[in-house]
């Protein structure tokens, strides 16, 4: 299952961006694998608001038959995407009833839509790629098959989707939140029986906050991203800003440990974590971003200037001492004459073996 990062019109058609709101579709695309020879082709799509799909995890357990897909832009802003798709204090995680999804299509319940993709199918024995160009594809509409997806509020721009390994919690981490959401499926079954909404986008219905609400990770770091989970009911998220990973209990949300992890950290694995049955004994912390040389710029730039100073004083000292009068050389003001660029750059070289020496201090 694929989705659309950021949506396009459809029908593919040229338009003003500013007409962007209600004319711009996304799509899940569910792609089909052939279980004797691994190939791959595109099954059939979902057409979906004009929002951004971020992560998806598929149930588990009692919720096996389902998808779980974070989506941001819920404002469908088209500008400045920073400070106007981040207005609503809530977006959505769309659950998607993909069993559901084959029912209808095999009751023939979709519409077929025109487009033009290349599908490259690499032949094993030629080692060369034939083209095939399709011109149609199935669609199924959410907002005309009931039952299909159902939209979960989940603060604020969420980004990372996980199930946990018994398939009743829904992780939903959002960028912009404190907070780590939890939502419980067996809570969003009954709110879709007794069709407990808050109203509807698109013709998509949308669960109240309350209903299928398990509980919150409360202000347990800045930036939350991803979870993994143990085997003793313990789950462990990413921290992109505070740049940490934090353990929390599931069933209390009680935050039990946090770790420090450099830098910005972002993909979390545990062994067996994404799956029923937990089993590795590490997580591994995967940085999103690597600043040990831009962090280490204006340390290397003050022991550059603390060996300036040192060499200046030595300079002016050796002078002194020898009587080097002969040697009219004054460290300062041949400094003082560089530009600043140049005097930086002085610094700089100046402060490497310093801020060697400092490290390896450190470490000792």
């Amino acid at each position: 299952m694929a989705g659309t990062r950021f949506s396009v019109p459809v029908p593919q058609r040229d338009m003003p961006i500013n007409e962007y709101k209600g004319n711009f579709k996304g799509t899940l695309s569910f792609v089909k694998v052939d279980p004797k020879d691994g190939k791959m082709d595109l099954s059939f799509q979902i057409l979906m608001p004009g929002f951004d799909y971020d992560k998806a995890h598929p149930g588990r357990g009692d919720s096996h038959g389902w998808f779980f897909y974070t989506t941001y832009n819920s404002e469908e802003a088209n500008s400045l995407l920073e400070v106007n798709a981040s207005q609503n204090d809530k977006d959505f995680i769309a659950a998607v009833n993909w069993k559901k999804a084959e029912e209808y299509i095999k009751q023939g319940k979709f519409k077929t839509m025109k487009t033009n993709y290349a599908h490259n199918k690499y032949d094993e024995s030629t080692h060369t790629a034939k083209t095939e160009w399709v011109k149609e594809v199935k669609v199924l509409d959410p907002a005309e098959l009931p039952g299909l997806v159902y939209f979960l509020p989940t603060p604020k721009s969420p980004h990372g989707c996980d199930v946990d390994p018994s398939g009743e919690y829904i992780v939903g981490s959002g960028k912009l939140s404190s907070d780590v959401t939890v939502h419980s499926f067996s809570k969003m079954i009954n709110a879709i029986e007794e069709e407990n909404f808050s109203g509807e986008a698109y013709g998509i219905p949308i669960l109240n906050f309350e209903a299928v609400h398990a509980g919150s990770v409360k202000q347990s770091g800045l930036g939350p991203l991803h979870t993994e989970f143990d085997n003793k009911g313990n789950a462990y998220t990413s921290f992109f800003i505070s740049s940490e990973v934090v353990k929390w209990k599931l069933g209390t949300w009680e935050v039990l440990d946090r770790k420090p992890s450099f830098y910005s950290v972002g993909h979390l694995m545990i062994p067996g974590g994404n799956s029923g049955e937990p089993f590795g004994k590490y997580a591994l912390a995967m940085n999103k971003i690597t600043k040990e040389i831009i962090n280490s710029i204006p340390v290397v730039a003050f022991c550059g200037l603390i060996t300036s100073i040192f060499l200046g004083f030595t300079i002016e000292f050796l002078e002194w001492s020898f009587k080097f009068f002969d040697w009219d050389f004054n460290f300062g003001s041949l400094y003082l004459s560089l530009n600043i660029f140049q005097k930086l750059l002085v610094l700089w070289f100046l402060g490497i073996p310093l801020y060697f020496i400092y490290k390896k201090m450190r470490r000792t």
